[in-house]
């Protein structure tokens, strides 16, 4: 099995081309549909008991004593719950037996964070939602979209100062997977959208705005922000990287 795992992250890390195969699509889309209704449902939850507040501790609580999930999801612990992801398997390898989607008010600190991919020794153990923006659903399910896209590609952390955030932005991975969340974002705000208006999403997040700005003007961020000269070529990349691929998934996406 650590063969398995050590081969699929190599195919992984290898890969050239943005093509994502119509099993890879469908298992991708299967796993979204699962963590989406356990979050749906969490959510119409939090709108019937409008006494809780999804940012307080007392949530912890609500959540492990009180809160029952749909049909077709076990509680493992008190703020995870699991289905069955048989099925996906086939085609992602890495995926845990017991893959779980944790109800988390405590991702993160400031609350930047929508959701989390987590992935322990080669394997692909879970997804974190963070609790705290559950009434903010659909910047929820964008940022789903953005950590199932890391199943395929891998991403990487973000590092300190100017040059970290660029080398988080540039990372293969995280171009793709921001691509991926940029598309569906167009898809569900502007269905009839045959192509991305790269200026247009520009404005809806700052991220997009990032690699809009690599790929418009990627020489002044490096004159404003003192970084190597290299690095305009690498955010260049980066930038049409990105607005070619949330053309691809947008078309996956209006093709389901």
């Amino acid at each position: 099995m650590k063969l398995l795992f050590e081969n699929w992250r190599g195919y992984l890390n290898e890969r050239e081309q943005i093509d994502v195969s119509p099993e890879e699509n469908q298992a991708l889309k299967g796993l979204y549909l699962k963590i989406r209704e356990l979050v749906t449902h969490f959510a119409s939850w939090i709108e019937e008991n409008p006494e809780l507040d999804p940012s307080s501790s007392e949530i912890k609580r609500a959540i492990a004593n009180v809160y029952e999930p749909p049909a077709g999801f076990t509680r493992e612990s008190r703020f995870s719950f699991s289905f069955d992801a048989s099925e996906f398997k086939s085609v992602f390898p890495t995926l845990s037996d017991n893959f779980e989607v944790q109800l988390r008010p405590d991702l993160d600190f400031d609350g930047s964070t929508n959701a989390q991919l987590v992935s322990l020794k080669g394997e692909i153990v879970s997804v974190g939602i963070n609790t705290k923006n559950i009434r903010n659903i659909s910047r929820i399910k964008q940022s789903i979209q953005h950590e199932l896209q890391h199943i395929l590609d891998f991403g990487t952390v973000k590092g300190e100062g100017a040059e970290g955030k660029i080398d988080y932005l540039t990372n293969e991975g995280e171009v793709r997977a921001h691509a991926k969340e940029a598309a569906y974002y167009v898809f569900k705000n502007s269905p009839d959208a045959e192509e991305v208006d790269f200026k247009e999403i520009a404005g809806e997040k700052k991220t997009f705005t990032n690699y809009y700005n690599f790929s418009t003007d990627p020489a002044a961020i490096v004159q404003r922000t003192g970084v190597d000269p290299s690095y305009e070529q690498k955010m260049k990349k980066a930038g049409d990287n990105f607005i070619k691929y949330a053309n691809y998934f947008l078309n996956l996406y209006r093709n389901k």
